[in-house]
Order: structure tokens, then C-alpha cells, then sequence
């Protein structure tokens, strides 16, 4: 290489910067020459370079590692200065300007490329490059506002794949440095993601808190899209605690603020006032509500949301006395979210698997589907599907397909509901024993339960539950 022409070594030392394969016309531009056929066809005859199309690549992988060696390292960071500035202007992809901007020494310019290109990452479903990128940004020491944004992509990213506890710490460190750089809109957005990672842990005092804190900075804000993500964190917050006309007046409310459904969060909406009427026990409802949430998402490109629509019709499904569509629901909602590495409600869509699978008279599939989603529920800390297997374990045990004490699952599926704040839940599993208590005679304790149980059906508007109590009234 020492006896190559100066212009050919030249050459050669820029393209070694750009990687095995590079573009001759743009190394050319970078050299300051109109064009240097000559030079690359002498290249090309000595075996350093081979044809690729309208590229060209270095014939030897160790050739073009000793040439970016061999430079100084002042003259490789003002190379690769050189280099990021023209690729700017060509629109090169952000990671590639981040790369040359890391190695020419400009960290600080180099991070709002490597917060793109994260962002680039998660929405293609390649998390463990995104939450990469995501630290490299925190890496370089960015601006808080930049920091708080690659905080706030781990946190969401880290509950998508289920890693609950570390998703809330990202969040909280986020929320921390909001608040120190007053910046509200940033602020809001870090509060509303940290109240969603709680409504999965099921923290229902969690939710609250962090959506109501949401809602009093996006008010600051006087932004509309931090007011809108917040509202969708407090609709959540009532629905989870049983207020569901507040949750759904919240809902409304979001959706007027933003009428052309152009928001994320406004798709959301249209799943949580589906969840709403399948609480209610208004399943064509609900599944009608599903199904526009699924038409809004894909629209906006929101996968997750669409695939979380899809989830939730095939537990409307299997609620609503249709157990084998619903199982195909669900099945096809499973392969999709296992491909995109969405881990989050995995748990959930094998409990529904299960009451389908036990409806149609399939107790061995019942069984393992119960099982995994206990599983699930446990290792990612999800509280509320915790309480869901107990119940369900419990009707297991009852209809003979595994050993156990039914009695013993309720009581411990009334205790996790009481201790998280989902009284429409706990009631569930309370009319769940009551019914179970009265088929074995003990009267008295069954009423007892029954008691407690109906007036928080009723205010729910889940008078059909209500009413099989009545016998014990």
C-alpha cells in the first residue's frame, strides 16, 4: 500500500472508512475529483478491489481493517467527519451518520442519529438493536430532552418484552430528569408510559397516581398529544378500579380531542371502550369496538396496538360462548406476537386459550394453557393475570382435570384482586365461590359471599352475574 500513487491510497483509505463494500462516485466526491475510472480499474487489476454492480468491495476483509489501522487517529476522525457531512447531504440512513459521527469524535452530534435509528429499530421489531441503540445514546451523555426520549423508548421496549421491574426503573429515571429539566411534554409522555408498565404489573393505586401526574404536566404543557396519551393512562386507571363510567367519559373525551383518530393513543381508546363493554357484558359490542381499534391501528401502522385489538376479540369470543373462533383469534394473535417479540400479553392470551379450550370440553389443552399463562403471569410480575389463573385453576380443579382445592385457588384469586385494586375482579371470584360454596350446602358462608359480591356486579351493569346470585340472596 506504502508504493500506491497518492490519489489511489487516497482512495482507498476513505473507502476503507465506509466498510467492506462501498460507492466509487462518492468516494470520488470525497477525494475531490470528478471521477477516477483509472485509478479504480488499476485497483480493480491488482486484486485490492472487486466489481459489485455499480460498487465496488475490497477483495480482502483484512486489507481494508489495516488501512482504516494504519491512519492516525486525527486524521481518521477528520476523515470520518468528512465523510458523515457528505452523507448528510445524500440522506444516508441515521445509523451510518451516527457511526461516523461516534468516530470522528462527535458523540454529542452523533446521539439524535443514534435515537432515529433506535426508533428505526423498535418499529421494524428489532428490540435487542433498539434498546442497544437506545443505551448508546445515553452513552454519549445527551441533552436531558434526548436522554429522557431514549429512556422512555427502553422503558416502553423493556415492557414489551415482559421485563417489567426494569421497564419502570428506565421510567423512573426518565421521569427524574424530566422533572430537573421542567419539561413538561417530556414529562407528561414518561408518566403515561410508567402508569401503562403498572396497569400490566396490575398497580391499580400505581396507575392512578402516575396518570393523574401525567394529566397535571400535560396541562402545563398546553400540548394536545401529551394530554392525549395521559387521559388514555387515566381511562385505564378508572377501568381498572371498577369506575367505568368515568373510564369511559375519559375515553370520549380523548377521542374528541382528537377526532381524525390520528394518535396512538386514540386507537387505544377504541380497544378500551371494547374492554369497557366486555366488562359490562356487551360482547357484540366489544367485539364491534375491537375490530375498529384493529382497522385504526394498521392504518397508523401500530402493530402492537392492532395485534392487542386482535387478542382481545378472541377473549370477547371466548366470554361470549364462541370458544372455537375464538381460539383461532387467538392462535393467529400468539404467532404474530412471538414473532415481533411482544411478550406482554402473551400470559393473557393463553388464560383466554384455555376458557375456550375447556369450553369446548379439550381439559388437557385447558390444562397446559392454564399452566402457561401462570407462568407468564409470574415471571413477568402481572398481578391482574395472577388473579385470573387462581380463578381459573379453581374451575380446573372442580371439573376433575387436575388435583387440587378449588376453595383454597378463589380465596387466593379474591386476596391478589383486593390487594391490587380490581374490586370488579374480586367480585368475580367472590360470586365464583359463593356459586361453589352453595353447591356444597354451606349456605351460609355462600351468602356471605354473595353479598359482597353483587352490589359491585351491579354497579359494573353485570346484572346476568348478579342475578344467578339471587338464589342466595
Amino acid at each position: 500500500m506504502d508504493r500506491l500513487p497518492t490519489p489511489e491510497r487516497a482512495r482507498l483509505e476513505i473507502a476503507s472508512l465506509l466498510g467492506r463494500e462501498f460507492d466509487p462516485v462518492l468516494v470520488d466526491r470525497l477525494v475531490g475529483v470528478v471521477a477516477g475510472e483509472d485509478a479504480w480499474a488499476r485497483l480493480e487489476a491488482r486484486g485490492d478491489l472487486i466489481a459489485a454492480g455499480s460498487r465496488l468491495r475490497f477483495g480482502n476483509v483484512l486489507l481494508q481493517e489495516a488501512l482504516a489501522a494504519s491512519l492516525l487517529r486525527t486524521r481518521r476522525q477528520a476523515l470520518h467527519l468528512h465523510v458523515a457531512e457528505a452523507l448528510a447531504e445524500v440522506g444516508a440512513p441515521a445509523h451510518v451518520l451516527g457511526h461516523h459521527l461516534d468516530e470522528a469524535g462527535r458523540p454529542a452530534e452523533a446521539a439524535p442519529h443514534w435515537l432515529a435509528s433506535a426508533r428505526q429499530a423498535a418499529a421494524l421489531y428489532a428490540n435487542e438493536e433498539a434498546l442497544e441503540l437506545y443505551a448508546r445514546v445515553l452513552r454519549t451523555r445527551p441533552p436531558p430532552a434526548l436522554a429522557v426520549a431514549a429512556l422512555c423508548g427502553r422503558g416502553t421496549l423493556l415492557c414489551v418484552r415482559g421485563q417489567l421491574g426494569e421497564a419502570a426503573a428506565e421510567l423512573d429515571r426518565a421521569i427524574a430528569l424530566a422533572q430537573q429539566d421542567g419539561n413538561d411534554a417530556a414529562l407528561a409522555d414518561a408518566l403515561a408510559r410508567a402508569a401503562y408498565v403498572a396497569y400490566i404489573s396490575g398497580d391499580g393505586p400505581g396507575i392512578l397516581a402516575r396518570a393523574e401526574a401525567a394529566m397535571r404536566a400535560a396541562e402545563r404543557s398546553g400540548e394536545v398529544r401529551p394530554r392525549v396519551a395521559a387521559l388514555r393512562q387515566l381511562g385505564i386507571a378508572h377501568e381498572f378500579a371498577g369506575r367505568l363510567a368515568a373510564a369511559e367519559t375519559t375515553y370520549l373525551t380523548l377521542l374528541a380531542l382528537d377526532p381524525e383518530r390520528g394518535d396512538e393513543a386514540s386507537a387505544g381508546a377504541l380497544n378500551s371502550l371494547g374492554e369497557i363493554a366486555r366488562a359490562r357484558g356487551c360482547f357484540a359490542e366489544a367485539t364491534f369496538l375491537y375490530r375498529q381499534c384493529g382497522v385504526a391501528a394498521e392504518a397508523l401502522g401500530l402493530v402492537r396496538t392492532a395485534l392487542v385489538a386482535r387478542a382481545n376479540l378472541g377473549a370477547a369470543l371466548a366470554e361470549s360462548g364462541e370458544p372455537a373462533e375464538a381460539i383461532a383469534v387467538l392462535d393467529d394473535a400468539a404467532r404474530e406476537m412471538t414473532r415481533r417479540g411482544y411478550h406482554a400479553f402473551q400470559a393473557e392470551n393463553r388464560y383466554y386459550h384455555a376458557l375456550a379450550a375447556l369450553a369446548l370440553g379439550d381439559q388437557a389443552q385447558a390444562c397446559r394453557d392454564a399452566d402457561e399463562a401462570r407462568a407468564g403471569a409470574e415471571k413477568n410480575g402481572e398481578a391482574e393475570m395472577l388473579g385470573l389463573c387462581q380463578r381459573l385453576e379453581a374451575r380446573l380443579c372442580e371439573a376433575g382435570a387436575r388435583a387440587g382445592d378449588a376453595e383454597r385457588c378463589l380465596a387466593a384469586s379474591i386476596e391478589t384482586f383486593a390487594r391490587i385494586g380490581k374490586p370488579g375482579e374480586e367480585a368475580r371470584s367472590r360470586a365464583a365461590l359463593a356459586s361453589w360454596l352453595s353447591r356444597r350446602g354451606r349456605v351460609a358462608d355462600a351468602r356471605l359471599e354473595a353479598a359482597r359480591a353483587r352490589p359491585v356486579l351491579i354497579a359494573m351493569g353485570r346484572e346476568d352475574l348478579a342475578r344467578e346470585l339471587d338464589p342466595l340472596a
